[in-house]
């Protein structure tokens, strides 16, 4: 994006770049299977920054009630690289820069061979299935289905 853009054009860029990701936006409740164990799980995107960047939180607890994970991903448009750019944090003090990609059901990021590929997955206008896969692995070490709460 040429940096003589004025303020409002670029913001009018950023969004056009994340439209992809509207399918997130919302509360989301949900139940699955993280690294083997039964879960309940409440997922939340918001807009932020003039609706530039997107703020996912997702908790992740368990039958009796005990919180298991958390974690928060910030997306936003780079636009001197034009491209999706997420930091994904998640307990304890673990961080990761990934490309957001779009794909034929939702979006995707993924650090290369030794990094998880994280899979979010529009299912029918309600739903939403998250799907963490673990480098070498077939299945999802992570599965969440997920219903607009």
């Amino acid at each position: 994006m040429p940096a003589e853009l004025d303020w409002e054009e670029r913001g009018r860029r950023c969004r056009e770049a994340l439209g992809f990701l509207s399918f997130l936006r919302g509360s989301w409740e949900g139940q699955g299977q993280s690294q083997g164990e039964p879960v309940q799980a409440r997922f939340e995107v918001r807009l932020r920054m003039g609706d530039t960047v997107y703020q996912c939180e997702e908790r992740l607890v368990s039958a009796q009630g005990l919180l298991l994970h958390e974690d928060l991903a910030v997306m936003r448009y780079d636009p001197q690289a034009e491209l999706v750019r997420v930091t994904h944090y998640a307990a304890h003090a673990w961080l990761s820069e990934q490309l957001v990609r779009p794909m034929s059901e939702g979006a995707f990021w993924y650090g290369g061979p030794f990094s998880p590929k994280v899979e979010l997955l529009a299912r029918g206008a309600d739903g939403l299935e998250v799907r963490v896969l673990l480098p070498e692995q077939d299945e999802p070490d992570t599965l969440l289905r997920y219903r607009r709460a």
